[in-house]
């Protein structure tokens, strides 16, 4: 009789034994990884955070002191209003304290940040608008500042041909006013054909109505 128990319980452990897979199952990573979550600091929900531009964030840990603090506001309204007239303006601040901002980096670092907001987009905003005198006297101060590599001769020869561009895209459409802006680059072969472009792309000295898949173009009034 326990013979036969033995054999019946032999019996019933070798079929639980290859009849079942007891191997711990593969892990689909190929290494161990603890499951556990990751200790993040504590967030504040309650304020919804301003956003902040690269030159901001840039630098808030680049340097500390008032000609930091100065500058980056500024940078921000730059690089982050919707209002042509206080973004000119803060380049405009940004202008008078550029040379002290330099200084400071030059000190501290040895260098200055590669991105300078007032130089990158107020001498572009006066073109856009048509107000030579400034964007040349802005291309001056960045100049004076020691922000460009070329004291800003790039930059003089450029708005040179800007301006020619635009003056004569303005003569034109005076007389000839809705012409389409895809015939215009033909119209006018004598000038800088990459200047004209951005001209017609971007000018708020002009108007556009939509014809097809370009624009009618006419000197704002």
């Amino acid at each position: 009789m326990a013979t036969l128990i033995f054999f019946v319980g032999a019996i019933i452990f070798l079929a639980w034994l290859f009849g079942s897979d007891h191997s711990k199952p593969e892990s689909p990573y190929k290494y161990e990884v603890k499951n556990e979550p990751p200790q993040l600091p504590p967030l504040n929900y309650d304020v919804e955070p301003e956003p902040m531009s690269d030159e901001e964030y840039f630098l808030s840990r680049r340097g500390t002191g008032e000609i930091y603090d100065t500058y980056g506001r500024l940078c921000y309204v730059i690089q982050n209003s919707k209002s042509t007239a206080k973004r000119l303006a803060a380049c405009e601040e940004s202008y008078e304290i550029l040379p002290a901002f330099v200084r400071a980096n030059l000190r501290d670092f040895g260098n200055i940040p590669n991105s300078i907001p007032c130089r990158d987009y107020g001498v572009e905003m006066y073109m856009r608008q048509g107000e030579w005198a400034k964007a040349r006297s802005a291309i001056e101060k960045c100049a004076a500042a020691g922000v460009y590599d070329d004291d800003g001769q790039e930059m003089y020869d450029y708005l040179e041909r800007y301006q020619r561009a635009a003056q004569a895209a303005l003569s034109f459409l005076e007389k000839n006013p809705g012409y389409l802006q895809k015939n215009i680059y033909k119209a006018l072969p004598e000038v800088d054909r990459d200047c004209l472009k951005k001209f017609a792309r971007s000018s708020q000295l002009i108007r556009k109505e939509p014809q097809g898949n370009t624009n009618r173009l006419y000197v704002m009034g």
